[in-house]
Parts: C-alpha cells; structure tokens; sequence
C-alpha cells in the first residue's frame, strides 16, 4: 500500500448507527424478536448496580444519567433494548472490491427516544487485523447499498437486511417505506451512509496515530495522508478536519468527525477482561454519542418539516431544546469535552442557530399580519361608530324588532348570542395561533373525558 508499513491492531470496538423511525405497536415487536431492556450504562462484575447508579449520580448531571446510562422511570425520555445475539455477515461493498466473510456482530442495541426516534447499534469487537484491513471493515459497513450475502446466496442491501433482522421490517429508506409517516425514516437525516464509533487499540505514535484517524474517520485509504494521491486532502483540509481532534493523555487521540467518532490509542481497553474501561468507552461515552446523534437529527427533523405547521414545530422545537441541549452533561471534564466536540462536529449548533433564524422571520410575518388585522377591526369599528350614536343604533335595532314583532327578551338574548358568536370568530380571525391550541386543548379534555 504506497509504501508504507501498515502497524497491527490489537482489538477494535466497532458500532455501526443509523436513525429510524418507531411506532409504540414496534416496541412490542421488538421484546418478541428477543430484545431486553439494558440501560446503556448497565453494571459490570466490577460493580453492582446500587454502586454503579451512586458512580453515575456523582459523575453525570441528573438529566443526563437518568435518561441515558439509567432508564429511571416513566419519564426518562429513553429506552434502551439489547439483544445479544451474534450475527455472521458476508458483506462486500456495492462494486465488490472488499469482501468480509463471517464477520460477526455480537449484539444489537435500540435506543428508544421520545417523538418516535429510535437509534440502532451494531456492535463488532474486532481482533487482531491490519489497519488495512480494519479499514476495509469500516469502510463496508459505512454504506447502506453494501451486499449482504444470504444462506441461500441471494443478495441484499445492507440497510434492507437491517430492516429484515434488526428492526422487524421497519425501513431505514422512504423508498422501502411502507408508511411514509411524518416521523420520517434514516435517509431523510442522515443519507445514504450509516455514522461509525470506532475505539481501536494500537501501539502508535501520537503523529502516526493522527494521520490514521483522518483516514479511518473520512473511509480514506490507509497511507494516503501526505502522498501525492489524488485523493490525497490538502494540508488546508487536512489541517481543518484535525481541529475537531481529542489531545487529552499521552496513550489516547480521538477525532470527532459529521459521520464518525474515532479514538486510537495504546491500552484503552482490555479485550479479554471487558473491564471498566471497556464498559466506559463501549458504553458510557458511546451514550454521549448517541445523546448528540438524536439531538443532531431531531433538530435537522425539525428544519425539514418547519414549513408543514409552523407553529407546532416551532413549540416542539423550543420544547427540545429545553430539555435535550445541554452545555454540560458532567461534573467531569472529561465527558464535557467528548460531547463538546461531538456536539461541534455534527453541526448542532449551525443547525440551531438557522431554526432560530426561521423563527424570528415567523415571529415577525405572525406580527405583521396580527397588525393588519388589528387595523382593519378598528377601521370597521371607528366606520360604525362614526356613522351612528348608541341612540341611533338602539332605534335600529327597536325597528327591526317591532317588525319581526318579537318580544324583547327573545329578540336581545339572540341578539348578544349571535355577537358573542361573531365575537369569538373575530378573536380566532384576529389572534389565530392561540385559537388552534385552545381547540387543541378542547380536544385532549373531550378525548380524556
């Protein structure tokens, strides 16, 4: 490979994610098919699960630690299902150039969040590989339209085989999608490539490890930074895309990237024991990752459908952000900077800061026309006013009465029933937003009734 010695890797935390969309009928679906609850921060032999719950009080904020490493309660705004069931893939590329035989996929994770967005996790734990080679596995299993080989040799595409096996037929693709509901399915938010946390242990030096992390986060080839390829990135490039790098101990260098999250490092985890620091970089830091993917595609959910009901998606964003973006998730400062730069590198405050801004243009169209309307009632009052005394207007109304020949008590109680009625068309012409969550109101009270 272009000359350069390509080092060995001596173990590999691979998880393969994608967003899809659920329905609460799915959750019953998913039990049958084997999956159980599992908190992602769920204890080790290390410790038990009261002592486990005290480290994560102490550590993470409340928010933070009861919805994504406990599950505590009702409320939570997540669950978390585990179904360990080992997975042999032969998987090859859409062009069929790299050719993975019974690479195995030890167990599947759904991360059911509130709104109907659901996270999948694909775990491998690889052994020892070339960087080549682990390379190769990445790059496979990044892309939807990758070819999975079945038992009776027929093919099909990756994200179908993961909507056959993993998720009970529900479609990462619209065009696979049987319900197209407004909820939306993978490919809408995160195109055709599925987001990739890799944790790799390997005896490097920081520089190397530096240009191995640009090639294995962006799926370039090994050996291709600071070659004269054509696929080669400029030193500019280069140089920006290594601004979202993670430099904090001497053994370890992530990088955060838009579709993946890569760490290589000497001694990160023990393979063989699955001690606490396999479980804090296979689970506990993974659910940082996951907290900012749903955080990523929701606020990019609600970009896409802003313009169906402005309104609602304006109140349901502001109700999100709320509660899900946080600054801070730890008294640590460890998991802070991980979900900082994750945070950084999907873009989520860019795509915040364009909503915010499609916002403010509402707030000032619903002003406008608010002021319109105002102006045009009081035109309409100030004719009449100006046209009649309250004598006259009385006389008016006294001559229609003894017309109709109708007595006086009938004749006005209609009368103020009919302005009532036109008084209240007139407030919903005049005041619209607050009408519609008023009737909405009426109706969650008559449905509960």
């Amino acid at each position: 490979m272009m000359g350069v010695q390509i080092p060995e890797v001596q173990s590999a935390i691979i998880k393969v994610t994608s967003v899809f969309a659920y329905k609460p009928e799915d959750v019953v679906k998913f039990r049958k098919a084997g999956y159980k609850d599992a908190p992602i921060g769920d204890h080790t032999t290390d410790y038990d699960d009261a002592s486990t719950k005290s480290f994560y009080r102490d550590k993470y904020y409340r928010e933070y630690y009861k919805m994504m490493l406990v599950s505590e309660g009702n409320g939570a705004g997540m669950t978390a299902l585990r179904r360990d069931l080992p997975i042999k893939l032969n998987i090859s590329d859409d062009w069929g150039k790299y050719h993975l035989k019974d690479l195995s996929c030890d167990c599947q994770d759904l991360y059911l969040f509130n709104h109907g967005i659901g996270i999948l996790s694909l775990s491998f734990n690889i052994g020892k590989i070339s960087f080549q080679e682990l390379s190769n596995v990445i790059f496979v299993l990044r892309l939807f339209e990758s070819r999975i080989k079945q038992s009776d040799n027929t093919e099909i595409a990756f994200h179908q085989f993961i909507s056959n096996q993993i998720l009970e037929g529900i479609a990462l693709r619209r065009t696979d999608a049987k319900d197209n509901g407004d909820v939306g399915i993978s490919d809408d938010y995160s195109g055709s490539k599925f987001k990739i946390y890799s944790i790799i242990n390997s005896d490097q030096s920081e520089e190397k490890r530096e240009k191995l992390l640009y090639e294995l986060g962006t799926g370039s080839k090994i050996g291709i930074v600071g070659s004269n390829d054509y696929q080669a990135p400029a030193t500019v490039y280069y140089n920006e895309l290594m601004k979202s790098g993670i430099r904090l101990f001497n053994n370890y260098t992530g990088l955060a990237l838009q579709d993946s999250f890569t760490v290589i490092g000497h001694n990160i985890y023990d393979s063989e024991k699955r001690d606490i620091k396999y479980n804090t970089w296979n689970k506990v830091y993974f659910s940082i990752y996951i907290y900012n993917l749903y955080i990523r595609y929701n606020v990019f959910r609600y970009n896409t459908i802003f313009n169906d009901d402005e309104i609602k998606t304006r109140d349901e964003f502001q109700n999100f952000i709320n509660r899900y973006n946080m600054s801070h998730i730890s008294f640590d400062f460890l998991p802070n900077i991980l979900h900082r730069k994750i945070h950084d590198a999907l873009g989520i405050d860019e795509e915040v800061a364009h909503f915010e801004k499609r916002l403010a243009n509402l707030a000032t169209s619903i002003q406008e026309k608010q002021s319109n309307r105002q102006q045009f009632l009081l035109f309409v009052v100030s004719a009449i006013t100006g046209l009649s005394s309250y004598k006259e207007i009385y006389a008016f109304l006294e001559m229609i009465r003894l017309k109709l020949q109708w007595d006086m008590m009938p004749f006005y109680s209609i009368l103020i029933l009919f302005t009532l009625i036109a008084g209240f068309f007139v407030l919903s012409w005049l005041y619209p937003h607050q009408s519609r969550k008023l009737k909405k109101r009426a109706r969650m009270k008559l449905n509960k009734g």
